[in-house]
């Protein structure tokens, strides 16, 4: 399986956690010997008032401003990067997140770095991540304000799952990129496999506490089973800090662990594969990133096919 990494965009827009974006990105481009693309968006709905003189002296202005900026941290990239390994797009289109996920259609990244932005009415994530969380299909990693270092320790969430399902398809993608991300950088990796016993409620009023032992014991068993088999395919085992089988719902125990081991990223896998479904990342991985408290990175399973067309609406060098 590729662990490398050789194509970076950052989403360069002026935002609170851009500059922790920014030093996430250098720090990927840095260590992989990667090109960094920086890409900013002119967001240019379809009103009428846009077609008309001062619409368009609106957006010259708009237009001119993103392009200051993105001279501006271009500038900056190339003094911490080779020269040759710093490119930039100015990118139009209706609304950001679809124009970036078109682009990204298009040309495939690695990895796509954003700032994280989230609020009061959008939770730890703003309404861009979310969106390319959901329809993008590289790896996206969307960057909280209050980073103030690059990443030293990731949780990587999976759900294992039993050889050829879609959890286990899913799982080893997540893995690759995480030991991708983590080959150059020296971060330590924990993973996270989460369990519990379905009904167990049921079964502890039936045979009590000590009754019940014997079945979480088994299910237990069958999730580190699962997870050694999905090492042993991925060859990352090694790797590894600590492996993690924690009981629990995975949207409740993955952010608590998270602050358990003072994780500065959690990487973990979106359920959406193709078509509609690409409109919702899954029920688990939503609830995760809902009370998640750190920076996320999030795999799209293999085979995943987004909602949205490749489109060709870019200037840079």
């Amino acid at each position: 399986m590729k662990q490398t990494i050789e194509n970076v965009w950052l989403y360069s827009n002026a935002q609170a956690s851009l500059a922790a974006a920014t030093e996430a990105a250098l720090e990927v481009a840095k260590s992989h010997g990667a090109l960094l693309t920086l890409v900013t968006v002119v967001e240019a709905p379809d009103e009428p008032f846009l077609r008309t003189p001062l619409g368009q002296e609106m957006m010259k202005l708009i237009r001119e401003d993103k392009q200051q900026l993105l001279r501006a941290l271009t500038e900056d990239a190339r003094r911490k990067l080779p020269q040759d390994r710093v490119a930039n797009v100015l990118l139009e289109g209706e609304v950001a997140w679809h124009t970036l996920t078109s682009h990204a259609v298009r040309h495939s990244p690695d990895l796509v770095i954003v700032p994280a932005d989230g609020g009061a009415s959008s939770g730890p994530f703003g309404t861009l991540s979310q969106h390319l969380f959901r329809k993008c299909p590289a790896p996206v990693w969307s960057v909280q304000a209050m980073t103030n270092r690059s990443p030293k320790r990731a949780l990587v969430a999976v759900s294992s799952g039993m050889d050829g399902s879609d959890e286990r398809l899913l799982s080893q993608e997540v893995l690759r990129v995480a030991l991708g991300l983590a080959a150059h950088t020296g971060m330590e990796l924990h993973l996270a496999d989460a369990w519990n016993l379905l009904g167990e409620n049921l079964i502890s009023s039936k045979l009590g506490a000590k009754g019940t032992q014997p079945y979480l014991d088994l299910q237990k068993q069958f999730v580190q089973d699962f997870t050694e088999e999905l090492l042993e395919q991925s060859g990352g085992k090694e790797k590894l800090a600590a492996v993690h089988y924690p009981k629990g719902e995975p949207g409740k125990i993955i952010p608590m662990l998270a602050e358990e081991i003072d994780a500065d990223l959690v990487i973990l896998g979106s359920g959406a594969r193709r078509g509609l479904e690409g409109f919702f990342i899954g029920s688990v991985a939503e609830t995760i990133l809902s009370r998640l408290g750190r920076s996320a990175l999030v795999v799209k399973r293999p085979g995943f096919i987004s909602p949205v067309q490749a489109r060709s609406l870019s200037s840079g060098h």
